[in-house]
């Protein structure tokens, strides 16, 4: 999760639990905690968070037991190891231009575009050579930023 989505969801924790705002240097210590935890299950951190009977004391300690959590009642869900792609790089995401447009595209020959998105993102999921096939012109892999 990004420092901005944490400070937002920090910002509603305050609100409904009519709380100080917590310093910015609290912030920056809880968010290096828990700066892995992918921001698509926050809501449901949030929400368990708000269904207890008051602020955390510890709101990195707090994030961090409803993540383990919901890594033990949703294995599923939680990619272990996302691994090398010879399409990728192990970034997940291929870039692309046609027309003079620029596409990102999920990478179809690896799932470490999970890094970056939910399952049911709506991004087409393609390789490079059926990427090429549709008259796309490949872009130089960049670096994406990983939590």
């Amino acid at each position: 999760m990004e420092l901005q989505e944490f400070k937002s969801i920090i910002g509603r924790l305050t609100l409904f639990f009519d709380k100080k705002p917590p310093s910015e240097a609290a912030i920056m210590l809880w968010y290096e905690k828990v700066r892995h935890i992918p921001y698509a299950v926050t809501a449901q951190i949030y929400n368990r968070i708000t269904a207890q009977d008051g602020f955390p004391k510890n709101v990195g300690n707090a994030f961090l037991d409803e993540w383990s959590q919901f890594k033990q009642t949703n294995p599923s869900k939680i990619i272990r190891d996302y691994g090398e792609c010879h399409e990728c790089g192990g970034v997940g995401l291929l870039f692309a231009s046609k027309g003079g447009y620029r596409y990102v595209f999920a990478c179809g020959s690896c799932r470490n575009f999970l890094k970056h998105f939910a399952e049911q993102t709506v991004v087409a999921r393609l390789t490079i050579p059926a990427i090429l096939s549709q008259g796309f012109m490949l872009i130089e892999r960049r670096p994406w930023r990983s939590s």
